[in-house]
């Protein structure tokens, strides 16, 4: 829903989706607060410059049923001075991917911690979704793919039937458990891709380490590895492989959770073809979290610049981020 509510504070939005996003502003007190916190969001990330065309688009969602819709990220974005030409451009790209989520873990009656709010997320043989879940993380859901999230005390919890690439928020003092018929995952902050078609599974690590617990086995799987459960309920490892292939279902969606700048800077040319320099070493560090869906370069880029605070250029398909 963020990204309705994107498209009618641009003034981008079709004569349907209008009425839907009316319709579920008038269902909640809730979700016209969470309306007016984006409203509030986009009128400090938006600032366009008068002088400059608007550019940017704002990716469909496609139809989500939730049976509750989920607490809505806060977002909080750093400036920092860059060419006047990427002003809006960037303001569309920070809002679109709601940078820098700064998320606050509900809390039930008694003051105790629930865990996550209770949604489902169910799409069809066309579709994918992109969920903001209420402790920062952020999961796009493949096509043909259901993720149910349920309040555990103490504990973040989802099950999942089909696919999913996940980017978990960090949380040692609560590991964020994926659970399947065929096997769970558990992470503490990390990104990966899982699929689940009836009793056999597949892990794909991208960033971190990830424990896969299936038929009393525990193995662990660290970034450039795959692994599978078939049948049999035992848990095999490959080696370092290139999984770019087994990842291109997501389409144009590319996310980072507290990523390394050095480290967003090696994935932006390697999605984009373009160079990326970080002159100084004291930005390499930085890190990103940041989630962005059918963006340009320049858009990611420069979001990206605004993000850690650091100046940007961009020329000739060389790109720099400087302190």
């Amino acid at each position: 829903m963020d990204e309705l509510i994107l498209a009618a504070l641009q003034e981008r939005i079709a004569r349907d989706d209008a009425m839907r996003l009316e319709s579920w502003r008038l269902a909640s007190p809730h979700n016209e607060a969470h309306y007016q916190a984006m409203a509030r969001i986009w009128g400090l990330a938006s600032r366009p410059d008068p002088l400059e065309p608007r550019s940017g688009t704002v990716p469909s969602l496609g139809k989500l049923r939730s049976r509750r819709f989920m607490r809505g990220p806060r977002s909080k974005v750093a400036y920092s001075g860059w060419a006047r030409g990427a002003r809006w451009t960037a303001a569309v790209a920070a809002a679109a991917a709601i940078l820098l989520l700064v998320m606050r873990q509900p809390s039930g009656a008694d003051g105790t911690d629930t865990g996550f709010s209770a949604s489902e997320f169910v799409t069809d043989q066309a579709e994918m979704v992109t969920a903001s879940l209420d402790d920062g993380s952020v999961v796009r859901l493949a096509p043909e793919s259901r993720l149910r999230v349920a309040p555990v005390a103490h504990r973040r919890e989802v099950w999942l039937d089909g696919e999913a690439f996940f980017a978990v928020a960090r949380d040692s003092a609560r590991p964020f458990t994926v659970r399947t018929r065929a096997g769970s995952v558990e992470v503490l902050g990390t990104r990966f891709d899982l699929r689940v078609m009836g009793d056999e599974l597949r892990l794909v690590v991208t960033e971190g380490k990830v424990a896969l617990v299936s038929g009393g086995h525990r193995l662990h799987v660290v970034a450039g590895q795959i692994a599978h459960v078939t049948g049999d309920g035992v848990p095999v490892v490959e080696g370092a492989v290139k999984v770019d292939s087994l990842l291109a279902w997501a389409g144009d969606f590319i996310v980072f959770q507290s990523t390394p700048l050095h480290r967003v800077a090696r994935e932006l040319e390697s999605r984009y073809g373009v160079r990326v320099l970080l002159p100084d070493s004291s930005v390499a560090s930085r890190t990103v979290t940041a989630w962005f869906t059918n963006q340009s370069f320049p858009q990611v880029f420069h979001a990206i610049c605004r993000a850690v605070d650091a100046h940007c250029s961009l020329r000739d398909n060389v790109a720099s981020i400087e302190p």
